[in-house]
């Protein structure tokens, strides 16, 4: 089972990714707490640097 999965800035086709149909992905029972935590404001993804604090 996976329990809290976190997906940061994930870009598809240039745009930023806020839920699974997004990254044409599903999840089964065995998933719980899926969260994006995408930076604010939304940054392209060739000027993206992660902050990890």
């Amino acid at each position: 089972m996976a329990n809290g999965v976190i997906f940061a800035d994930v870009y598809v086709g240039g745009k930023l990714a806020t839920n699974l149909n997004d990254l044409n992905a599903t999840a089964n029972s065995n998933v719980n707490g899926i969260l994006f935590a995408n930076s604010k404001p939304s940054r392209e993804p060739d000027d993206h640097v992660p902050d990890f604090r």
